[in-house]
């Protein structure tokens, strides 16, 4: 048990899959931690305040979690190998891994940790998981390699582990999420997916086409529909029991990855976790001294230099906008924005400008210039191999 959040000293963090909870005054999330070569997973509970406390931590992985309808239990999956294996498996090897169900109970006032019960080792791959009443766990796996995946249900108090009808359509089920003995279920044949509603009987309410298998499903906290969250394309919609499908308006950075978007118990906001790739760029002499050259940029790509070995060029992005930029020393300079990511950056050699693709065209950048002028149009998939200064 824990009565404060407990400091430690990392040289790196991740913040993801932020859950609230059903009274809309706190949310579960992982951190993952990254200590030398031992990475740690954490389940902290954040309070209203801001304030965290650490519930439980692991050497493997956490991978999913839920809170019970009365919001005093949180279930948690937590995946690893077996015992002495490492955690990536040899590229000839079916990775395999090992899944385990910690069920919390909380004491959120003091703060701490009342009971735990543990569902171990499940051999196959869980996929989501999510509380069909107070005492019975409803998760989505697979029973090993090869098998197909089943709804199941796990009776905790009875420790009474049963397979959920198969649905009557033939297609195979991704996620589930119920709420009042309400299930959604994500499922998949062939082709084609669709999310489909059904009552506690298992009578279908609604269902709706979806155009990708990587998807995520939650409930609105009035039950009223299901919002899906196709992560490909990062397209938020919501499918009422009636079967209507309307699209939710939401713009987001294309730098930013979106994940885990879920209502928050007024119905009118969401929680989601968002993340971007950050690169910091190190000049490693051969005596091992090291030079830091450009730090915390977004989504960075790997820098070129230039032909006398002492500049470097690069393209970042922040707030949507692509850019590129020199570092010379320790003077950092931005040149130009661009209209897209770039795919690739020449610096010819003895040549006062750079040569780059965005979106199926060539520019060229001209440094005494300081301009952008476009040379090719419709290059297509063809990629910028060097320059010729001959033939130009």
């Amino acid at each position: 048990a824990f009565t404060a959040a407990q400091p430690v000293a990392v040289t790196g963090k991740r913040d993801r899959y932020a859950e609230p909870h059903p009274d809309g005054r706190r949310i579960a999330l992982l951190r993952d931690l990254v200590d030398g070569d031992e990475p740690q997973s954490q389940i902290l509970i954040r309070e209203t305040g801001g304030a965290d406390w650490l519930l439980a931590a692991v050497d493997g992985f956490w991978t999913d979690l839920a809170w019970s309808p009365s919001g005093r239990n949180l279930v948690a999956i937590e995946i690893r190998r077996a015992e002495g294996l490492p955690w990536s498996p040899d590229y000839f090897e079916k990775p395999n891994y090992l899944y385990t169900f910690h069920i919390f109970t909380l004491d959120f006032r003091g703060e701490r940790l009342l009971e735990k019960n543990l569902l171990s080792q499940w051999q196959g791959a869980v996929e989501s998981v999510t509380w069909w009443d107070d005492n019975t766990l409803e998760f989505v796996a697979s029973l090993g390699p090869g098998s197909n995946h089943e709804r199941y249900r796990y009776l905790i108090a009875e420790q009474k582990l049963s397979v959920v009808n198969p649905l009557e359509s033939g297609f195979t089920p991704l996620r589930s999420a119920v709420q009042e003995k309400m299930a959604a279920v994500a499922s998949r044949q062939r082709n084609q997916v669709q999310v489909e509603i059904f009552d506690a009987q298992q009578r279908r309410l609604a269902v709706a086409p979806v155009p990708t298998a990587a998807l995520d499903i939650s409930w609105i906290p009035d039950g009223s529909g299901v919002l899906i969250f196709e992560k490909d394309n990062k397209k938020l919609s919501l499918l009422d029991l009636t079967g209507a499908v309307k699209p939710v308006q939401l713009t987001f950075d294309s730098d930013l990855t979106i994940a885990r978007p879920r209502f928050n118990r007024d119905g009118k906001s969401l929680l989601l976790t968002a993340s971007a790739a950050k690169a910091d760029f190190h000049l490693l002499n051969v005596s091992a001294s090291r030079l830091d050259l450009a730090r915390d940029k977004r989504l960075s790509q790997p820098p070129v230099f230039s032909p006398d070995g002492e500049t470097i060029a690069f393209a970042a992005v922040n707030n949507g906008q692509y850019q590129l930029w020199q570092v010379r020393g320790q003077l950092e300079e931005a040149l130009v924005k661009l209209a897209g990511r770039p795919n690739q950056i020449l610096w010819p050699a003895g040549r006062d400008f750079l040569l780059y693709r965005v979106k199926g065209s060539v520019w060229q950048y001209n440094f005494e210039g300081q301009a952008a002028t476009k040379l090719l149009d419709n290059a297509g998939a063809r990629e910028l191999l060097g320059y010729g200064p001959e033939i130009p």
